[in-house]
């Protein structure tokens, strides 16, 4: 795809087109934030404990966003570009966890991160943030519903799972899933056949209303 194409695929293209182009720069900026800062805080969420790590880690984002964006070569959707870069901010913040760990033998801050550096998917570390309207029943259902969710997701063959938590968990299309993990759009296709496939049966057919 040609990278005009790509672009006009994107809602952000005008802005990073203005960004690039030295066309109110701050402005175009804010207005990339300002569409996806909801998508970048949702990736830490699900990631870390701490409210204030996952807003420091999506302003980090950011950050390397806005330094990197001349550079950006619309070979891919800018929200696949933005995901690769909170994914390696996060491995960032996980090795320096680990340090901290090896440095003060913590058994606290070693049991939050599970002494791994490796692609962490957080199935069920935190809830949408804003008010809860269930009731105590609902919450324990809610709450066993999402493990066995965690268990079935955790099963699946590496590349299963990344695709899986890719469509679902960050609504990224076919293409995307393809570009952020180095596919073809056919073996992603597969990969989600596969892994829907597998969950059904072990949930029961209770994963059959999700769209993939």
């Amino acid at each position: 795809m040609s990278p005009e194409g790509v672009l006009s695929e994107d809602p952000t293209a005008e802005a990073v087109r203005a960004f690039q182009e030295g066309r109110d720069r701050e402005g175009s900026f804010r207005q990339l934030v300002d569409t996806c800062y909801p998508q970048v805080r949702a990736y830490f969420a699900r990631r870390v404990f701490s409210t204030e790590e996952c807003l420091e880690l999506t302003q980090e984002t950011f950050l390397r966003i806005y330094r990197g964006l001349d550079g950006f070569r619309h070979q891919a959707l800018f929200r696949t570009w933005m995901f690769r870069i909170a994914q390696t901010t996060y491995l960032a913040w996980l090795r320096r966890q680990k340090r901290e760990v090896e440095a003060q033998r913590s058994p606290a801050v070693a049991e939050r991160i599970g002494g791994s550096t490796s692609d962490h998917p957080g199935w069920d570390e935190h809830e949408p943030v804003g008010v809860s309207r269930e009731t105590p029943l609902d919450g324990v259902l809610r709450k066993e519903a999402r493990e066995r969710l965690a268990q079935a997701v955790g099963a699946l063959p590496e590349q299963e799972r990344r695709c899986m938590t890719l469509r679902v968990y960050h609504d990224l299309s076919h293409q995307e899933i393809a570009d952020f993990l180095g596919l073809a759009v056919g073996t992603v296709k597969a990969h989600l056949h596969h892994a829907r496939e597998k969950l059904r049966g072990s949930l029961h057919g209770s994963f059959g209303s999700i769209d993939v």
